[in-house]
């Protein structure tokens, strides 16, 4: 077995240790030290680190192996190495570590952020006077896997899809993590792990690693040694961490969005960001939906109060069905134009065709009208009594029409102003009536005082019944038209 030694200024780190190898020996071995710079090899008495995964200015981290595992579980060793020479601060960045240990510890439980294995510091020393240390480890669980930048660089950037998913992983993981008094602090791709199960989907398993909570550990006594702002990924952290100011649950809202938009984009941060403006200019790069858009931009403000308040309104944002889409707008007012115009001349053609088939039955044409001996006596003393008609009354009961008789040739009636019975006072009335298209036939020809009751045509009005009845009858032969006697009422 190839151990790797971990002391950061060792120029030769791989030793080789074959009785690591037989299980029987591995177990009476208690220490091996590095045969360049003396440093420990076996930490905690079983956690030896086998290759160097990742390096940065105040730790690295290593794939390291458990030996008191049959299987010699592979695991993460990550080393602090803060820099202080004052007895005092080592006091209490050992105090803060173990605090922050605990916090970690606490953390693991969470299925989607690894467990941690062990806790511990080491003092070192050494053949090298210069090479006294302390040193701060951690061992979290191993995820087999590759991180989303990797992701990225091998497959291309992300479906609208697959960031909605991603979204909806990690949102209940960040709101665990806030709810138990923590902030990640350095959300980015290379910090969330996808398992071993291929692209981003409903079946995958996403990691939250490589918490700041440590780092910014040595990111306090970096400010106050140097009055530096602390430790941050540039881009991905908020201006308020930039800044060295208080940070919030949507600070880590801020940087999650920030990993979104690299991710659908597949441009480094430091493109999408207009820094003149103060803009995050990402929607020109790729095409979403106009929910999930307003989403990701206003957890991208740069001031903390106007983002979401929390993992969880943003998962309430996410899972609120999007409105229904409007409805379809109405046609173009010009193109009614056409319609209208044909409607009115449809209706038009309509209207002359009806007016050319019913004015004909309208407008009968004048009888020519013969008379006998017989029949002009009995009209001439119709006529004497149509004279002394002054009026005519008005019926009111709707009558019960006869049958038209058939036209034929009738004696003539002369046209007169009045025709009926001259009124002497109150008497029971017989009225004359007809059809209501014979209007201007006997107007014109017959009775000038003739008129339109209930919608029939009402020619003369008499005293006697047998007058009325005669009157109907020749007003009928002459006329064409069928005219009938009503008995309707009494004129006071």
């Amino acid at each position: 077995m190839l151990v790797h030694c971990t002391h950061p200024t060792c120029d030769q780190p791989r030793n080789a240790l074959p009785e690591l190898d037989d299980p029987e020996e591995r177990r009476s071995i208690s220490q091996r030290f590095c045969t360049t710079c003396g440093m420990p090899l076996i930490l905690k008495g079983h956690y030896v680190a086998e290759k160097l995964i990742g390096q940065g200015s105040f730790g690295a981290a290593y794939l390291a192996r458990d030996l008191d595992t049959p299987s010699l579980r592979k695991c993460v060793l990550k080393q602090l190495r803060p820099n202080f020479t004052d007895p005092g601060d080592i006091a209490t960045a050992q105090i803060l570590f173990e605090r922050e240990g605990a916090i970690l510890g606490r953390l693991g439980e969470h299925p989607q952020i690894p467990s941690l294995f062990a806790f511990f510091d080491l003092d070192v020393e050494t053949s090298s006077p210069h090479l006294g240390d302390r040193f701060f480890y951690l061992v979290q669980e191993y995820i087999d896997g590759k991180n989303l930048e990797d992701e990225l660089e091998q497959q291309g950037r992300f479906r609208e899809e697959e960031i909605l998913q991603f979204l909806k992983e990690l949102l209940p993981v960040l709101q665990f993590i806030h709810d138990c008094g923590s902030i990640h602090r350095d959300i980015k791709p290379s910090n969330i792990m996808l398992a071993n199960q291929g692209r981003i989907s409903g079946q995958s398993q996403l990691y939250l690693i490589d918490f700041g909570a440590v780092k910014q550990l040595a990111g306090t006594y970096l400010t106050k040694k140097s009055g530096h702002t602390g430790i941050y990924t540039p881009y991905f952290a908020p201006p308020e961490q930039m800044r060295g100011e208080q940070v919030y649950p949507s600070s880590d809202l801020y940087a999650l969005a920030v990993t979104a938009i690299v991710l659908l984009t597949g441009k480094d941060a430091g493109e999408l960001l207009d820094t003149y403006n103060d803009y995050w200019n990402w929607s020109s790069y790729v095409n979403v939906s106009d929910r999930l858009a307003k989403i990701l931009n206003r957890m991208l403000e740069s001031i903390p109060n106007r983002r979401y308040p929390s993992a969880q309104d943003v998962l309430e944002a996410l899972s609120t069905p999007p409105p229904p889409p409007p409805l379809p707008p109405p046609p173009p007012t010009k193109l009614l134009w056409p319609i209208a115009i044909f409607l009115g001349i449809f209706c038009s053609i309509f209207a002359l065709g009806m007016v050319a088939i019913f004015i004909p039955q309208i407008q009968q044409p004048t009888v020519p009208i013969t008379t006998t001996q017989g029949d002009s006596n009995e009209i001439e003393a119709l006529d004497k009594a149509i004279e002394q008609e002054s009026s005519i009354p008005i019926a009111t009961p709707s009558p019960t029409p006869t049958p038209t008789p058939t036209p034929s040739p009738s004696p003539s009636l002369s046209l007169k102003p009045t025709c009926g019975s001259q009124r002497t006072g109150p008497s029971h009335w017989w009225g004359v009536r007809g059809p209501g298209a014979a209007l201007s036939t006997v107007q014109n020809n017959y009775c000038r005082d003739a008129l339109i009751i209930a919608g029939q045509t009402q020619a003369a009005s008499f005293t006697s019944k047998s007058a009325a009845q005669d009157f109907a009858e020749k007003l009928s032969r002459a006329s064409g038209y069928g005219f009938y006697v009503t008995d309707s009422y009494w004129v006071d």
